[in-house]
């Protein structure tokens, strides 16, 4: 076991990623508050956020909205928070994933208000607001990742990580990474978050399929990548870029 995984384990919340998927528990005592959303937009006390314009593109239906109002103004000051970390600016939107609980970043700018686009699947988004406990830290994770992705076009990281292997796996990893060390600096704000959720639903995201352009890593890897995240962002005081640069070392190492 490397040393940057070891940090991750015996770390407190960092091991409690892990475990939530050794266990399969989904769920732990959260304290109470509310869901993280809508305490992030208390404590920010601004308006404003990403824009949420609908701009059907290429047979992809996509909505301004995730069918309430308040809910929208939370996710909406929280991808705020998530764009000035990364120091990207994607459009953000919802999108139909009837065919299977998903969302994504793409290069393609789909919306006005911003460069590339990460679309977020309506079933996903009500699955994981239904977890009990959950506190919407899944959600945060889930988009935390998928800004990952949108550093990566952003800052040329995108071509160098596909270039390691014949999948998605540096990429996917990379990213995974990036949503552990986002959480942590939130977890400096919400000490409730739900780790163990956190951790299960990235435990369920991993795959066998080895050989497959779309792999995205195992279920151990994924774990250890977002445990490892994690651990950086309590160990180190650095910025989104050397985050970025343990990531990709990390990366190197699992492959």
């Amino acid at each position: 076991m490397n040393q940057l995984t070891r940090r991750a384990l015996f770390y407190a919340c960092g091991a409690v990623l892990t475990s939530a998927a050794v266990t399969g528990s989904a769920h732990a005592t959260a304290a109470a508050g509310g869901c993280l959303l809508c305490r992030e937009a208390r404590r920010l006390q601004q308006p404003g956020a990403l824009g949420m314009v609908a701009n059907p593109d290429g047979g992809t239906r996509i909505y301004t909205s995730c069918g309430d109002a308040q809910t929208d103004r939370y996710l909406g000051l929280a991808l705020k928070r998530l764009a000035e970390t990364f120091r990207v600016a994607p459009g953000f939107a919802f999108f139909d994933d009837e065919r299977g609980s998903n969302a994504f970043a793409t290069n393609r700018t789909l919306l006005d208000d911003g460069q590339h686009t990460v679309l977020m699947g309506k079933r996903l988004f009500a699955e994981q607001m239904r977890q009990d406990n959950d506190l919407g830290t899944t959600v945060i994770a889930i988009c935390a990742h998928e800004f990952g992705h949108i550093y990566q076009m952003t800052y040329g990281e995108h071509a160098r990580l596909a270039e390691m292997d014949a999948t998605v796996r540096p990429l996917e990893l990379h990213a995974d990474f990036l949503a552990g060390y986002y959480l942590n600096l939130r977890h400096n704000d919400h000490a409730d978050l739900n780790l163990p959720a956190v951790g299960q639903a990235f435990y369920n995201m991993g795959d066998t399929d080895y050989n497959a352009p779309a792999h995205h890593g195992t279920p151990q890897e994924r774990i250890r990548a977002i445990s490892a995240g994690y651990a950086f962002g309590h160990d180190q005081a650095g910025d989104i870029d050397s985050a970025s640069r343990a990531a990709t070392a990390l990366v190197r190492q699992m492959l």
